[in-house]
């Protein structure tokens, strides 16, 4: 079989921070990745600790390890935008992130993409309207990565989609299928996996990972597929494995 489309891969640091922000890019660098999702619930990525200097100070960094933003993840309960102790606090999570992403982006010659949670959206009319207002301004994309999609999800609001919160959400889940079904409002594409309880390294558990990147290369979305270790032991080893796996995989077809 002829090799399928070239897909870029992109490193999630989300469950890898070490304390270093500078470490771990050169790590990402050093694993053979081209692009960086950022995680802004670190203490190390936080919008709010960056001023403007500082974020170009940060995309050069980026920059100097051949490295390009993919988007930025902000993973908070969902629970939280509509409890009245955190509401506040998570809508203003989501317009600094928003933000951030919407800086970097054109610094590093990447994407603006904000990866988040959602609840039902109807149940956040009010809040969803100022972060997808933002959103617009800052020319970013939230991508809400709830399964299954909001049925009366907001025009302004993308897909995000993650194999393992797909299967942990339907268990029978045909995760290229669904995707498909979608495709035309993706807009961050992840790669995880699950076995019948947990998070596996991608291609140990359920997921078909070749039909997964074969949809992935036909998606709207044009940013990398986002690699995924959170709940894995060992991620920074595991990280160059699976990005040569899931390449590995399209090269053969």
């Amino acid at each position: 079989m002829s090799a399928l489309p070239t897909i870029p891969f992109s490193l999630a640091l989300a469950g890898l921070d070490s304390g270093d922000l500078r470490a771990d890019l050169r790590r990402t660098a050093d694993a053979g990745y081209r692009f960086v999702q950022l995680n802004v619930a670190a203490l190390t990525s936080r919008p709010r600790d960056f001023d403007r200097s500082a974020r170009r100070d940060l995309a050069a960094t980026i920059r100097r390890f051949e490295l390009r933003l993919s988007g930025v993840d902000l993973w908070i309960p969902s629970k939280h935008f509509t409890d009245p102790a955190h509401v506040d606090r998570a809508v203003q999570s989501v317009l600094d992130a928003i933000e951030f992403a919407g800086e970097l982006a054109p610094l590093t010659e990447g994407h603006a993409v904000l990866s988040v949670s959602l609840p039902a959206h109807d149940a956040i009319a009010g809040e969803l309207a100022t972060m997808t207002a933002a959103a617009e301004r800052c020319a970013c994309r939230i991508a809400d990565h709830h399964w299954p999609p909001d049925a009366g999800r907001a025009n302004d609001v993308w897909v995000g989609v993650d194999p393992a919160t797909m299967m942990i959400a339907d268990p029978a889940a045909d995760v290229a299928a669904a995707v498909s079904v979608h495709a035309n409002r993706v807009a961050s594409l992840r790669l995880s996996d699950l076995d019948e309880s947990s998070r596996v390294p991608a291609g140990d558990g359920r997921l078909d990972l070749l039909m997964y990147l074969v949809t992935a290369s036909t998606c709207a979305h044009a940013g990398p597929v986002v690699v995924d270790v959170r709940g894995l032991q060992h991620g920074w080893d595991l990280a160059p494995r699976l990005r040569e796996r899931a390449a590995g995989r399209m090269r053969l077809g």
